[in-house]
C-alpha cells in the first residue's frame, strides 16, 4: 500500500506486485507542478516487498524528472515494523528469495499484520518524513474532522434535518410515481413486415 502526498493533499494507491510504468507516469503527470513529493510505501516484509518499494521511488523520480525537468524531488519513506519476525506470523522464503534477504529465512505478509499496527507505523513514518509544520497541519486537520463528526452525531438539530430530508425525498418520489407516462412510438422508424414477423414469431420448443 502506498501513500502519495503533495502539499497537504494525499492519495492511497493499492497494488499487487510491481506497479506498471504507465501508472507511475500518470502519477508523475499529476504531481509535476509540485517541487516536493512525499512518498510513503508499505509492502510485505520480504525481499520482493523491499524491491517494489525501492523501485517505485526510483521510477517515480525518473518520471517526474521527465515531466518537471528535474524541478520535483521525491522524498521517500518506507514503513518499517518493529521486530516483525518476532511479533507477527511469518512464512518461509524460497531458496532464491533467501539469497536476497539479510533478515534470515522468513518474511511477513502485509495483510497478516494487524490494522492498528499498520496505521501507527504509517503515522510514525509520516512524522519522520514530512516537514514538522506539514505533519502538524495534517494532524490538526484530522482532529478537526473527528471533532466535526462528533458534534454532528450529537446534534439533535442535525438529526431532525436528516429525518426531514429523508421524508422530503420519499414524498417527492411518491409524487413522481403518480405521473402518467406515454410511450411515444413516433420516434422510432417503421419496421418492415418481414422484420415484424421475425420479431413476433414464436419458435416451438
Amino acid at each position: 500500500m502506498d501513500f502519495i502526498a503533495d502539499e497537504i493533499e494525499g492519495s492511497v494507491y493499492l497494488s499487487s506486485g510491481q506497479i506498471p510504468n504507465f501508472e507511475i507516469a500518470q502519477m508523475a503527470r499529476a504531481l509535476q507542478s509540485e517541487p516536493d513529493v512525499y512518498l510513503v510505501t508499505m509492502t510485505d516484509y520480504d525481499p520482493a516487498g523491499r524491491e517494489i518499494s525501492s523501485n517505485f521511488a526510483k521510477k517515480l523520480q525518473m518520471a517526474l524528472d521527465a515531466f518537471s525537468h528535474g524541478e520535483s524531488v521525491v522524498h521517500h519513506g518506507s514503513v518499517t515494523f518493529e521486530d516483525p519476525l518476532e511479533r507477527y506470523n511469518t512464512y518461509e522464503l524460497s531458496a532464491r528469495q533467501q539469497k536476497k534477504w539479510e533478515e534470515g529465512t522468513h518474511g511477513v505478509e502485509l495483510d497478516t499484520i494487524p490494522k492498528t499496527d499498520r496505521i501507527e507505523t504509517i503515522r510514525a513514518t509520516l512524522e519522520k518524513l514530512l516537514p514538522l509544520e506539514m505533519f502538524e497541519e495534517l494532524s490538526l486537520e484530522r482532529a478537526r474532522k473527528e471533532e466535526y463528526t462528533v458534534r454532528l452525531d450529537s446534534s439533535e438539530e442535525y438529526s431532525h434535518l436528516k429525518q426531514a430530508v429523508k421524508m422530503f425525498k420519499e414524498d417527492m418520489w411518491a409524487k413522481v410515481l403518480e405521473l402518467d407516462y406515454t410511450f411515444d412510438t413516433d420516434r422510432f422508424e417503421v419496421y418492415r413486415d418481414h422484420e415484424v414477423v421475425k420479431m413476433t414469431k414464436i419458435t416451438a420448443l
